[in-house]
């Protein structure tokens, strides 16, 4: 079990209102490698277990954090969307 689901569970088991996931890449992409790669910006959890269900995410890929999200938003009801910040320039070193 990775990082991101054991926070995920902790979060749930702590009825936590917000998951916070930090990553050092501005969004999940829909055809991540190919031409056709877009950024998602909004994923309702319907589309996130649609998608989960196929290949679109491999091992090594945005997959883990995008399960951490399920798992943590699936008890919710009704059902919410996945949600990443605007695209724009990264937060200076501190």
């Amino acid at each position: 079990m990775d990082k991101d689901r054991v926070a995920a569970i902790l979060a749930t088991e702590l009825d936590s209102e917000v998951l916070v996931i930090l990553t050092d890449v501005d969004a999940i992409y829909r055809n991540w490698g190919r031409p056709d790669a877009a950024p998602i910006r909004s994923l309702p959890l319907d589309e996130a277990l649609e998608m989960l269900s196929t290949s679109e995410f491999a091992p090594g890929t945005m997959r883990q954090q995008l399960e951490a999200a399920v798992t943590f938003l699936r008890p919710a009801a009704p059902p919410p969307s996945l949600l990443a910040p605007p695209a724009g320039p990264a937060p200076a070193a501190g």
